[in-house]
């Protein structure tokens, strides 16, 4: 089952070449390249010395949890459920349990 990801404005990117990035990200998933997707927003996520990148943000786990999803990697979307929680994301953590109980009856 494919997971479509809407299209965001990922406002936490402090610079045009994130917003590439996450842009890249985001069509990549949606051909269902789920791999690079992956690779993708996780770079986003990655702690970056000179603060560019925001690791907290809470689309970006979102988004990253849907593509672990879409990948079959159901305890790796569940770490995303959790680091939503932990950022008082519960709305987003939510849905994100809602699209892995739908993905489990397929």
């Amino acid at each position: 089952m494919m997971l479509i990801v809407g299209t965001f404005l990922w406002t936490g990117c402090s610079g045009f070449e994130e917003q590439l990035i996450y842009n890249d990200a985001q069509r990549a998933h949606n051909k269902k390249d789920f791999k690079t997707a992956i690779r993708l927003y996780s770079k986003l996520l990655e702690d970056d010395p000179h603060d560019k990148i925001h690791p907290d943000n809470a689309i970006l786990r979102y988004d990253l949890g849907v593509a672990y999803i879409d990948s079959g990697q159901r305890r790796k979307a569940m770490e995303q459920v959790q680091a939503l929680k932990k950022l008082k994301q519960k709305d987003l953590a939510k849905q994100l349990e809602k699209l892995l109980d739908i993905a489990d009856t397929f």
